[in-house]
């Protein structure tokens, strides 16, 4: 019984060992750089040899790297890392490619069997984007590649997936990218790339975009103690030739007053277009400075203008013309409300006053004297609503002989 678990044990043993032995399969490309690594404990103070079939290779780099903690504790291990890079070529198909880790005397290798293929680079045909193409105009690219694998299309970074048909056969893959030009596609770069799994750099193809298209711009204006600096903005390709009129229409010559330049602006957002800035500096204190001024920005595809208004120079006459009339009459109806107000005032007193006149002391329930803030007003109030509410009575004479008199109450 001992003697067959000790044969199981040692034909386990032997198993795993020609598991472990048997290399493993890696798909590799011709003329494309690929690094392979092989790692053991720093603490076992190792030793890397690398072979490919059998002959001892120069060693590509070797570096340190902290090996990510595990469940040995918080603080992890390091290892010992040796890495080879390797160009590889058709004759390295089939090729055993082996990592030799040395620890005390003893070994263990890693294999990889190679697999070499080649990787066909895709072709875009010639087409109207192939040149230089107005804005707005249809574009249409196709890519070709040799081998029955897949294509993509990319804009700078970004992969297409609007406008893009794309069919295989045993001949090969054709992909069609469509869509209409903008100035966004100036100087854009368009790939075509053939995508292969297990490549991180696939090969590809690929254009640059010369989109056409007419000006657009941008105004505005700069003060500061002395001049006013008034500049204009072209966006366009090819770029644009800045004309500037003053306010009489004259154009303005090309002198030390007009600085222009031109530069290539940020495509992050909205392509790589030329930009044409030009400035027209102006002394503000010349009253005959002051109007408006245009800036013209054209080439071969369009133009466009934009006026900016001057009004620094003539400020004061425009107060003494427009702020101080107003300001006059401001005040004028300012006077004129307040004695309105002091007017309507003043009759309804006088009103109301001649209204208490009109009452008989005698049989007033008021205080004679007459009254005063709140109690006045309440007062003059009732009395109103009361000859509102009452329908009138003949006056009674301010004569008390001709009044009847008030007979005493008997007492028997």
């Amino acid at each position: 019984m001992k003697l067959f678990v000790v044969i199981l044990l040692c034909l386990c043993f032997w198993m795993s060992s020609i598991a472990s032995a048997q290399p493993v399969q890696k798909t590799v490309f011709v003329g494309v750089p690929v690094n392979f690594t092989c790692q053991q404990s720093e603490s076992d103070h190792p030793t890397f040899v690398w072979y490919l079939d059998r002959e001892a290779i120069r060693v590509h780099q070797s570096w340190y790297m902290p090996y990510p903690p595990v469940a040995i504790g918080p603080t992890g291990s390091r290892v010992k890392s040796s890495v080879v890079q390797i160009s590889p070529q058709k004759s390295f198909n089939g090729s055993l490619l082996a990592c030799r880790i040395i620890v005390n005397g003893k070994h263990r290798d890693e294999e990889w069997m190679l697999t070499v293929i080649e990787a066909r680079s895709p072709s875009i045909n010639e087409s109207e984007c192939s040149q230089p193409v107005i804005e707005g105009r249809n574009c249409t690219l196709t890519c070709r590649v040799n081998d029955n694998t897949d294509l993509a299309w990319y804009i700078d970074d970004k992969r297409q997936q609007d406008g893009v048909t794309s069919t295989s056969s045993t001949s090969g893959a054709t992909s069609v990218l469509y869509f209409i030009t903008s100035r966004w596609h100036h100087r854009r770069i368009v790939r075509c790339k053939s995508i292969y799994p297990d490549l991180t750099e696939t090969p590809q193809q690929q254009i640059i975009l010369n989109v056409l298209y007419p000006p657009t711009l941008v105004s505005g204006k700069s003060t500061n103690q002395q001049n006013t600096t008034l500049w204009c903005e072209a966006d366009s390709n090819p770029p644009s030739k800045v004309i500037w009129f003053d306010p009489q229409g004259t154009q303005i010559p090309t002198g030390d007053r007009i600085h222009t330049v031109t530069f290539q602006k940020d495509g992050i957002t909205q392509g790589y277009g030329n930009v044409t800035r030009s400035e027209l500096t102006l002394d503000k204190t010349n009253a005959s400075n002051g109007g408006a001024y245009k800036c013209k920005a054209l080439n071969e595809f369009g133009m466009v203008e934009a006026s900016i208004e001057l009004f620094e120079s003539n400020g004061k006459q425009l107060f003494f013309m427009i702020g101080i009339p107003l300001l006059i009459v401001s005040i004028g109806c300012t006077w004129l409300t307040i004695a309105a107000i002091c007017y309507t005032r003043k009759k309804q007193s006088k009103g109301e006053k001649e209204a208490e006149d009109g009452e008989d002391p005698t049989y007033s329930t008021t205080n004679p004297e007459g009254s005063h803030g709140l109690t006045r007003w309440l007062s003059s109030v009732s009395s109103r609503t009361s000859k509102v509410e009452r329908p009138s009575q003949p006056k009674e004479s301010r004569d008390i002989s001709r009044r009847p008199r008030l007979s005493l109450p008997r007492v028997y």
